[in-house]
């Protein structure tokens, strides 16, 4: 939405972050196991894949690596914009399932600086 450009979704292997504490406080994995890893970076990051006919490997149990969804996004006006969800469709023992990610974020544009502080 609004004045940004969309690259088509691609996906990579990653390693996962792991937590750094080898005593985390009572609760502290169940909360990891949560989380949702978003960041912001300049460029597009390497390893990246189409993800039609990708296979994810990984289960839920704690795995050294992972599969990750990687939007990239340019802003292309003063206005800036964003995005709100990500629609997954994927097949699972011969079914077709799709859910979305709920997931926002976007680019302020020179137009919307005092609205994004």
């Amino acid at each position: 939405m609004g004045e940004v450009r969309v690259e088509p979704i691609k996906v990579r292997t990653a390693l996962r972050p792991w937590p750094t504490d080898e005593t985390p406080t009572p609760g502290y994995r169940e909360r990891y196991d949560r989380m949702h890893i978003v960041a912001a970076m300049p460029g597009v990051p390497r390893g990246l894949h189409d993800p039609d006919g990708w296979v994810v490997r990984t289960d839920c149990l704690y795995p050294k690596r992972i599969t990750e969804v990687v939007v990239t996004m340019t802003k292309t006006g003063p206005g800036g914009g964003g995005i709100d969800g990500i629609v997954v469709t994927y097949e699972w023992n011969g079914r077709l399932h799709r859910f979305t990610i709920p997931v926002e974020f976007g680019i302020c544009g020179t137009d919307t600086e005092e609205w994004c502080r």
